[in-house]
């Protein structure tokens, strides 16, 4: 059975954050009043009615779907052409990767990419470093971990 995870800043990051998505909204009051299970599913449920119009909620919807492992709904909210195409791409490869390994080429033109927006170069890093763990080349990880602890 999936452990459901929503990620909350600490509160010291959230004096740096200035906008909360509408999902965190929801999912909050849910987990008060339901099952951490039943309030994950109304949540995701939420996900798929509601669509994100900034990119910082299509960011938290995305992730919120992929951290508790609702891949079809996640599929189905990346066929929403309203989506940041370079979140789009990042996020099919996260979930391309689930169901065959990628290959070093793959990596290599992932690497290549250049993400401006904070949480997209986040995840392009952290993208990078899955890719290395299933190609089992460890020593490229180093590089990368270092780049994300300074972000």
């Amino acid at each position: 059975m999936v452990s459901y995870q929503v990620i909350e800043p600490s509160p010291l990051h959230q004096l740096q954050i200035n906008y909360t998505s509408s999902l965190y909204d929801i999912y909050i009051p849910l987990l008060k009043k339901l099952s951490k299970q039943e309030a994950t599913f109304q949540a995701s449920r939420y996900c798929l009615t509601h669509p994100p119009k900034y990119l910082e909620d299509q960011i938290a919807y995305l992730e919120f779907l992929y951290m508790n492992d609702f891949l079809r709904e996640m599929d189905t909210l990346l066929q929403n052409n309203n989506l940041d195409p370079q979140l789009i791409y990042l996020y099919r490869l996260l979930l391309n990767r689930l169901n065959s390994k990628p290959s070093k080429a793959q990596l290599q033109s992932l690497q290549k990419e250049k993400f401006l927006h904070p949480s997209l170069h986040c995840l392009h890093l952290f993208t990078i470093i899955y890719y290395y763990y299933d190609l089992k080349e460890y020593t490229g990880l180093d590089k990368y971990l270092n780049k994300l602890m300074k972000l």
